[in-house]
C-alpha cells in the first residue's frame, strides 16, 4: 500500500531497552527533541499516505530515515485537549481537559517540566491563539514565542533557538497554524493545485452560514475573496499542507548547518485532522471522530548518534496497530533514557511499536479502535447509546459503511470496553490544593494559574483579601470590552464534569454575573443563569433557535456583601439557591444538561466581580453506579494498565 523499498531494522531495536533506566543514569543530554505538531492536518492528505497530490515531498524522503505510523490517532478532536495529552502522555477523559478556557493541570508531570528539570531549555512556539503566551501552555515551558501567518514567522523564531543553542540541550514544541481555517496559503502554494487533474467535481459550497454548526454549510468567515468553489478550498488546504512540508524542509536544513541533526529526535504529527467538502455532512471543520479528523501523521527521526549506540531504523513503515499521540511523551523519555512517569498512560513506541487499540474524547462523542474496527459512541455521558456506529477501516477507510447493526455483538463488545475503560480513566482525580472535588480559598496567584486560562479579551484575574481582617482570599476579575462579539463570555471556572453540584460565594461590583452549564461553550448550548441586582433568570439554550426563560426570581442582590450561591442539576431539574432560600427550582427542564460550569461575565459590557469559596461534589448517579458494578466491580480503579484494548 504504501511504497518504500527494502526496510532496514536492526533486530536490538526493541530489546535495547527491556531494562529502562532508572533516574538520570545514562542520559545522553546531547539529544535536543522537537515537536512538529501541523495543526488542523489529516493523514490522507499527505502524499506520504498514498494521497495523490504531492503535498509532502520532502516529508515523503525524509520518511525513508525514520520510522513512519500508518494507523496514528489524535487524542482529542480538536487543538487544546489533543495537546495536552500530547505533552502530559494521558487521555483526554483522564486529565479533563475539555474545554479551552482550562490550564494544563498542573497534577501530571508534563514534557517541558520533566526535561527542563534534566537542563533542557524548553520552548513553545505557535501561531494558533490557543496556544498563544497569553494562553494555556506557556507556563510549562522557560520560553514561548507567538506568530502570525504565514508560518514563516514561526520557523525564522525556530531558527533563531537552534542557531544560539550552544551546548545546552533543548526542547521545541512547535505548532504552526499551518492547515487551520481560514485557508489563507501563501504564494506560490496556493495556486499549486488549483486547476490540476485532479481539481473539479466538489462544486459550490451547499450553503454560507453565521452559525458555527458547521454541518449546515461554509462559516462566512471561512469565505476568501468571495470565492465558493469547494474544489479551490480544498486545493488551498492542501497547498498549505504543501508549504509546511517545506518549513519542515528548512527546519532540517537548519539543524544540518549547525551540526545538529545527528543529534536531535524529531517528531512530525498534527494535533487533529479537518473535515472539508461536506465529509460526512460537514463542511471545512473538525468536530466529528471519523478518521479525517482523528487519522494524523506521524513520523519518528531518531537521533543518528542513538541508533549508532542502540543500532539502525530506518525506512519502517508501521502498518498495523493504533499508536495514539499520548504515546509520544514515554517515546521521547525512552530514547532519552529517562523514567517514565507512573501517571503516563502512553506506551514507548520504541518498546511497544505497534500499540493494539486506542481511544479518543472530544467535545460530545468518543471513539474506540480495536485494530482496524472502530466504534464511533454517539452519547455525551458514559452511558451506552442507541446512536453508534460500527466500521472495518480495513474495508471502508472513508467510513461510508455502517455496520452496528449487521455486527451488533461486535458493536456492543467495544462499547462495553468503552464504558469499561472510560468509566475507569474518569474516576481518576489528579490533585487539587484542597482535595478531590474541592477548591477553596484561593491562596495565590500561582494557584489560580494552575487552574484557569484566559481568552486575550478576559482583562485579569487577580488574588484579593476580602478586607483586612479576614485574609480569606478571593479572586476578582476586571473585564475589558470585547473588540468583537465573537466571545459573548468568558469563563472564570470550569469544572468538566458530567454531573455535579456545585456552590461558591460571590460578590457583584458591577455588570451582570452569569453562571452557565453548557454542554459546547462555544455553540452556547444548554442553560444561562443571570444575577444582577435585581434578581436572577434562568434561560434554557437551544441547539436551535433563541435563547428561552424558563423561570425569574426577585431577589436583593447588593454589589456590597456576599452571597452563597448553589447551582444544582440532577437528572432533568435544576435548582438555585442563594444565601440558604431556593429561589429557583426547575424539575422537569431538559435534560441536555452536561458539561462544564461557567461563572462569566459579558465581554460587551465589561464589569468586576469577586468570587471565592468555590465548592464542587459530584454526586453518583444510579446509571453510572450500574454501570462500574457491571462492568469494573470496583470503581477507585484508576484505569492506567487497562487502557489499552485487544492484545
Amino acid at each position: 500500500m504504501f511504497p518504500r523499498g527494502p526496510l532496514v531494522v536492526a533486530v536490538s531495536v526493541v530489546s535495547a531497552f527491556a531494562a529502562p533506566a532508572s533516574g538520570t543514569q545514562g542520559v545522553d543530554t546531547s539529544y535536543n527533541v522537537i515537536f512538529y505538531v501541523l495543526d488542523t492536518v489529516r493523514a490522507d492528505h499527505f502524499s506520504l499516505y498514498g494521497y495523490e497530490r504531492e503535498t509532502t515531498p520532502f516529508v515523503d524522503q525524509l520518511a525513508t530515515e525514520g520510522m513512519t505510523w500508518s494507523g496514528a490517532h489524535s487524542s482529542g478532536t480538536w487543538t487544546w485537549p489533543s495537546v495536552v495529552s500530547i505533552l502530559t502522555g494521558v487521555t483526554v477523559e483522564t486529565h479533563k481537559v475539555v474545554d479551552d478556557a482550562l490550564a494544563m493541570p498542573s497534577g501530571y508531570p508534563n514534557l517541558a517540566e520533566i526535561l527542563g528539570t534534566e537542563g533542557y531549555s524548553t520552548h513553545i512556539f505557535s501561531s494558533n491563539p490557543m496556544l498563544e503566551p497569553e494562553g494555556r501552555a506557556r507556563r510549562h515551558f522557560q520560553f514561548s514565542y507567538v506568530s502570525a501567518r504565514p508560518d514563516q514567522e514561526l520557523t525564522d523564531q525556530i531558527e533563531g533557538v537552534i542557531r544560539d543553542a550552544g551546548a545546552r540541550p533543548f526542547f521545541i514544541h512547535a505548532q504552526p497554524i499551518a492547515a487551520h481555517s481560514p485557508y489563507s496559503c501563501p504564494s506560490p502554494f496556493d495556486s499549486l493545485f488549483v486547476d490540476d487533474e485532479f481539481y473539479g467535481g466538489l462544486g459550490e459550497v451547499p450553503q454560507l452560514t453565521e452559525d458555527l454548526d458547521c454541518r449546515i454549510g461554509m462559516r462566512v468567515h471561512q469565505v476568501i475573496d468571495g470565492i465558493l468553489s469547494m474544489d479551490w478550498y480544498v486545493a488551498q488546504y492542501d497547498g498549505l499542507i504543501a508549504y509546511m512540508d517545506d518549513q519542515i524542509r528548512q527546519l532540517f536544513e537548519m539543524l544540518e548547518e549547525e551540526g545538529l541533526r545527528e543529534n536531535t529526535l524529531v517528531v512530525i504529527t498534527s494535533d487533529h485532522g479537518e473535515e472539508l467538502a461536506g465529509d460526512h455532512g460537514y463542511y471545512f471543520c473538525h468536530v466529528d471522530h471519523y478518521e479525517a479528523n482523528t487519522h494524523v501523521p506521524l513520523v519518528l527521526i531518531l537521533p543518528e548518534a542513538w541508533q549508532r549506540e542502540h543500532g539502525q531504523v530506518r525506512n519502517v513503515m508501521i502498518e498495523d496497530g493504533n499508536p495514539d499521540l499520548i504515546d509520544l511523551l514515554p517515546t521521547t523519555l525512552e530514547v532519552l533514557g529517562l523514567p517514565i512517569p507512573g501517571s503516563v498512560q502512553g506506551l514507548s513506541l520504541i518498546q511497544t511499536p505497534e500499540p493494539w487499540g486506542s481511544i479518543d474524547v472530544g467535545r460530545a462523542f468518543r471513539a474506540i479502535w480495536d485494530g482496524r474496527i472502530k466504534l464511533i459512541h454517539r452519547a455525551p455521558e458514559l452511558v451506552p447509546s442507541a446512536g453508534n456506529e460500527l466500521y472495518n477501516l480495513a474495508d471502508d477507510p472513508e467510513e461510508r459503511n455502517d455496520l452496528a447493526d449487521s455486527l451488533a455483538g461486535e458493536a456492543q463488545r467495544l462499547e462495553d470496553t468503552l464504558l469499561r475503560i472510560g468509566l475507569e480513566l474518569d474516576a481518576i482525580r489528579y490533585p487539587q490544593p484542597t482535595g478531590t472535588l474541592f477548591l477553596s480559598d484561593i491562596e495565590d496567584q500561582a494557584q489560580v494559574e494552575g487552574y484557569f486560562a484566559f481568552s486575550k479579551y478576559s482583562g485579569s484575574w487577580t488574588v484579593v483579601s476580602e478586607n483586612d481582617t479576614n485574609k480569606a482570599l478571593g479572586a476578582r476579575i476586571e473585564m475589558q470590552a470585547a473588540p468583537t462579539s465573537y466571545l459573548d463570555f468568558v469563563a472564570l471556572i470550569v469544572e468538566p464534569l458530567w454531573d455535579y453540584d456545585l456552590a461558591c460565594r460571590f460578590a457583584l461590583s458591577e455588570g451582570t454575573l452569569s453562571v452557565q452549564t453548557r454542554w459546547i461553550r462555544w455553540l452556547d448550548r444548554g442553560y444561562r443563569l443571570h444575577l444582577n441586582a435585581d434578581g436572577a433568570q434562568l434561560l434554557h439554550c437551544p441547539v436551535d433557535g433563541p435563547s428561552e426563560e424558563l423561570a425569574r426570581a426577585e431577589i436583593d442582590i447588593s454589589p456590597d456583601r456576599w452571597h452563597e450561591l448553589e447551582f444544582n442539576s440532577r437528572g432533568a431539574s435544576i435548582t438555585i439557591i442563594v444565601d440558604g432560600q431556593r429561589i429557583i427550582h426547575v424539575p422537569e427542564a431538559n435534560s441536555e444538561i452536561w458539561g462544564s460550569t461557567y461563572f462569566a461575565i459579558p465581554t460587551d459590557t465589561g464589569g468586576e466581580a469577586l468570587v471565592d469559596d468555590i465548592r464542587i461534589s459530584r454526586p453518583r448517579r444510579a446509571v453510572h453506579a450500574d454501570l462500574e458494578t457491571a462492568l469494573i466491580g470496583d470503581a477507585s480503579s484508576q484505569g492506567r494498565d487497562n487502557y489499552r484494548v485487544g492484545r
